[in-house]
């Protein structure tokens, strides 16, 4: 008998688990090329050679340039992505940084140290510029630009309206309800209001289309329907108008794994079909499935941690069952104050049909639609926790805490000593598809 050891990430640090090979469905992780790139290096390229030759340098001469910069809650190389940027805007009148934090807490330290990190370089470049972080419950920072045909209001930062050329940087990889994270989520949710973020994910999480791995610019036809992320790209163009959006579109785990710049739509349908050769798998479903967020910051809160079961919900059978492992070690969420935190939570504990009839209500509160994906997966899967978070806690939104993740494996295989197990790692970035 061969017995694996099978490394996952946790934290800043690793679990170990062992599993009999026999009983070892797969080990899914991203599918990383022979050839990777350090991030200066791939930049570089990417800006010297755009999909329609159009360089940035020449695109932003004498023009207001707005440069769009995703959080902290991406882990992707934030100073190598604002150096590459801005030593291309030299020509530029006038740079307005925003880091699209969407509804995440702005004033969180780790944002503060990126716009820090924003006026180092830009600073030492010799920019004429200014650096904002989004904070989405400003009021009075936003300005109305339309409505959706969906009758999402789209209220857009003001710092972002007065310019000329947009400039987004975007770390793609499957998103559980967006379909991708893509460049085009730097407009809504990443530089609108809360109520225009609100009404979007609320509004539209229902559709069991609004999911992983489908977008209104990807390259398969069949997987082309999102409603909720075909209400952001109307909503980017409300914002943008007429105005171009040149991107710098990476894939990371690491190192760079492919990148590309040149306009948005151009360069997010390429970015969708390299997410696609790296990030997605189909499996046969099995009845236990082993799961990582990813370790720090993609387990670092429930919040994000949560997104992995949604990821490889296609990997298990009905009535399966699904071991997590996701350290949580700042807590529950990122809220900007302990009210949003205690909403998410409440939230959290609602069951299925109460937060169904309170979609469908004009005042439903935010975290409502990411309480309803968690409790809408529960009915088809059992869950047990490894984390960091109070037992009560987990309990209360309908996880099952445990303290010793192999006792877990060793019950499913006395049970069934025959049983797969399919483990996956960084499941946060992954796309998991049942096969036909």
């Amino acid at each position: 008998m061969i017995i694996k050891k099978i490394e996952l990430s946790y934290g800043i640090g690793k679990k170990y688990l062992y599993i009999n090979d026999d009983n070892l469905a797969g080990f899914l992780k991203p599918i990383i090329p022979a050839k990777t790139y350090k991030p200066s290096e791939a930049f570089e390229f990417a800006l010297d050679n755009p999909i329609n030759g159009q360089r940035l340098e020449d695109l932003s001469k004498n023009k207001r340039v707005c440069v769009t910069i995703e959080d902290y809650t991406r882990s992707e190389p934030h100073r190598e992505i604002v150096l590459s940027l801005s030593k291309r805007l030299t020509k530029a009148d006038f740079v307005q940084y925003i880091i699209v934090t969407g509804t995440h807490n702005p004033r969180d330290e780790r944002n503060l140290r990126i716009k820090s990190l924003i006026q180092n370089i830009a600073k030492d470049i010799g920019l004429k510029f200014d650096v904002a972080i989004n904070d989405s419950r400003a009021d009075d920072e936003f300005e109305y630009v339309g409505t959706t045909k969906s009758g999402t209001k789209v209220l857009a930062n003001k710092k972002a309206l007065d310019t000329e050329l947009f400039v987004t940087a975007s770390d793609m990889k499957p998103h559980y309800f967006a379909g991708y994270s893509a460049a085009n989520k730097h407009f809504l949710p990443g530089m609108c209001a809360f109520e225009t973020t609100r009404v979007n994910h609320c509004g539209l999480i229902k559709n069991e289309k609004s999911n992983y791995g489908r977008h209104p610019w990807h390259y398969d036809k069949e997987r082309q329907e999102n409603p909720l992320s075909a209400d952001m790209i109307e909503a980017m163009n409300l914002i943008a108008k007429d105005r171009p959006i040149f991107t710098l579109a990476l894939i990371s785990d690491g190192d760079v794994l492919w990148s590309q710049s040149g306009p948005i739509e151009d360069v997010t349908k390429n970015g969708i079909k390299h997410a696609d050769e790296v990030f997605s798998f189909r499996v046969k479903p099995v009845r236990y499935l082993i799961v990582s967020p990813g370790g720090s910051s993609e387990d670092s809160y429930l919040y994000s941690g949560q997104r992995a079961l949604e990821l490889t919900s296609e990997a298990v059978d009905q009535d399966g069952e699904v071991l997590w492992l996701s350290e949580c070690s700042l807590g529950i969420h990122t809220g900007k104050d302990q009210q949003e935190i205690d909403d998410f939570y409440n939230a959290m504990m609602k069951n299925l049909d109460a937060l169904t009839d309170e979609l469908d209500q004009p005042d439903v509160k935010f975290h409502t639609y990411k309480a309803y994906r968690f409790k809408r997966l529960l009915k088809k899967i059992r869950v047990y926790g490894y984390s960091k978070l109070d037992d009560l806690v987990m309990k209360n939104i309908g996880i099952e805490p445990i303290s010793d993740p192999q006792k877990v494996i060793e019950t499913w295989l006395s049970s069934d000593p025959f049983a797969k197990i399919l483990v996956v790692d960084k499941a946060n970035k992954l796309a998991i598809y049942k096969s036909n």
